[in-house]
């Protein structure tokens, strides 16, 4: 395969630009006119400019976009498949409409693998902070259903919901964090201000300083000198551990497995566990696949290793002609409640309609766990403020009260 520059007109008369694969100029013109563009001019790049095209996929594997632009590509995507515009025509499109800078060179990368010969999945593949492997899991179904516009749709809610998700994560910690950081730092400011002055009087007359005054000054003393190499330590050594357990497989389950043992982490990650399994079932159903192939690509989209192995199983099961309720079961995935509304759904022969009831009853109950972390969130910031100003308020002024004596 040959790297061509080129240069033509779209259908609209607007002035294009671009890189396409090709073996030969001949059948790179023919890609262009089916994609609508009238070619004016095309050049084979020179072998230096090949090594720089080459480099750039690792460099905009670092890259960052708003998952707004991701989620708007997605929307846009269903609507050109919709359409009947095949779906190689169609990146390449919106690679040429987008505003986005960053999005729209990856997007020309992922056009030029198409033309490669890459899958879709691939060809999307080796930009993680902007097509993360959920992204990526989805997609490999598009290989498998000819790249039903329904994927595209769900995909871009998906990540929508995910980013809603976050957004409301974030927003219970940040009240939680900023006001635990703002009491801190008040304190710390009063213990640089008023303490030294307390430990130098003290000092003078010989005398040891009160219970409570002490104390203060050992907290702000650890404050100081290791509680923040500590915090960073131990986020360096998660991050570093992280980073690691991700590039190997078995080291992977490991984490997911350990990590999964954290109650209030194991809550939240398993109801998102169920609703992305769930959600690309709905999908392969939707598209007419039997339910062996429905449980094989959806367990590409469940996020923890641990949970994806479990489901393997469960799916090996199922091919050697277990019940699929029953292999359900060993996922350790969904709840008495939940199996029993799959049975009806098979039964009545509208299980997609029960994984969609599966999917909005944890949407609620996520929603609701969320509602009661900020609560007990809210709760914890008001203890601890009421206690830290109360040992403040004991520690400094016991310094000040026992001064005379």
């Amino acid at each position: 395969m040959n790297l061509f520059s080129y240069k033509g007109r779209d259908i609209n008369g607007n002035l294009v630009s671009g890189r396409i694969f090709s073996a030969t100029v001949n059948i790179a013109a023919k890609k262009l006119f089916a994609e609508e563009v009238t070619p004016i001019s095309i050049i084979e790049v020179p072998f230096y400019k090949k090594i720089l095209y080459k480099i750039k996929p690792f460099l905009l594997s670092y890259a960052f976009i708003d998952k707004q632009d991701l989620v708007r590509f997605c929307g846009e995507m269903s609507l050109l498949l919709r359409a009947g515009v095949p779906i190689r025509q169609a990146v390449a499109n919106l690679a040429m409409s987008l505003k986005g800078k960053i999005l729209k060179q990856i997007l020309e990368i992922v056009v030029a693998r198409m033309d490669a010969g890459y899958s879709v999945s691939k060809s999307f593949s080796g930009f993680p902070r902007v097509f993360p492997e959920l992204f990526l899991g989805f997609l490999k179904q598009a290989d498998y259903a000819e790249y039903s516009s329904v994927i595209f749709s769900q995909l871009g809610e998906t990540i929508e919901a995910r980013k809603k998700i976050k957004k409301e994560m974030i927003e219970a910690v940040i009240p939680f964090t900023s006001s635990v950081a703002m009491i801190i730092l008040a304190g710390y400011i009063l213990s640089q201000v008023v303490m030294p002055e307390l430990l130098r009087i003290y000092a003078e007359k010989g005398r040891d300083l009160p219970v409570f005054t002490e104390l203060l000054a050992n907290f702000f003393d650890f404050i100081e000198n290791k509680f923040v190499y500590m915090a960073v330590y131990s986020i360096a050594t998660v991050t570093a551990l992280r980073f690691v357990a991700k590039r190997f497989s078995s080291l992977h389950y490991v984490w997911d497995k350990y990590m999964l043992q954290l109650p209030v982490y194991r809550l939240i990650r398993v109801v998102l566990a169920k609703m992305d399994f769930s959600r690309a079932i709905v999908m392969s159903l939707h598209n007419g696949y039997p339910i062996q192939q429905v449980l094989h690509i959806s367990s590409l989209v469940v996020l923890d290793k641990y949970f994806q192995e479990k489901i393997k199983v469960s799916v090996a099961k199922i091919v050697a002609g277990e019940d699929l309720m029953e292999s359900i079961k060993t996922m350790e995935l969904f709840t008495f409640s939940e199996i029993e509304i799959l049975e009806v759904g098979r039964e009545t022969e509208g299980l997609e309609e029960s994984f969609k009831n599966v999917i909005a009853f944890n949407q609620n109950d996520l929603n609701h766990r969320i509602h009661l972390l900020k609560e007990t969130l809210n709760l914890l910031v008001l203890v601890f403020m009421v206690f830290m100003i109360c040992f403040y308020m004991v520690g400094f002024y016991l310094g000040y009260l026992y001064l005379p004596f």
